[in-house]
């Protein structure tokens, strides 16, 4: 499976979770956690931006760069799952992205051999 089926499987997982376990809707964009969620988020696009140009230009081999970004994946989705909980906690919003992080984690030890 490829890191672009593993994504799909994930964004249709979200959507399906949220769509039942979410109460209400809220933004971290509306409360004091914006600036830090924003920079959270900077952070994360210049990572998978940067691995992917080095990936293009042959730098690093396209099964590593899959590996960074499925690894990138876990940790801003832990880093979201915080933010959500820390911000808009009766959302129940950090709920779908604990899920969602579990189940990235789980493919991300399955394709990221521990070695």
């Amino acid at each position: 499976m490829d890191v672009a089926g593993i994504f799909v499987i994930l964004m249709l997982t979200q959507l399906v979770l949220r769509k039942f376990m979410v109460v209400e809707e809220d933004r971290i964009s509306d409360t004091e956690g914006d600036t830090v969620y924003l920079r959270g988020n900077v952070i994360m696009v210049i990572v998978v931006v940067g691995a992917a140009i080095l990936g293009i230009t042959g730098v690093i081999t396209w099964i590593i760069l899959t590996k960074i970004w499925l690894v990138a994946l876990t940790i801003f989705l832990g880093f979201r799952s915080y933010m959500q909980w820390k911000y808009i906690p009766h959302t129940k919003e950090h709920h779908v992205t604990l899920i969602i992080l579990v189940v990235s984690g789980i493919i991300t030890l399955w394709v990221v051999p521990l070695k």
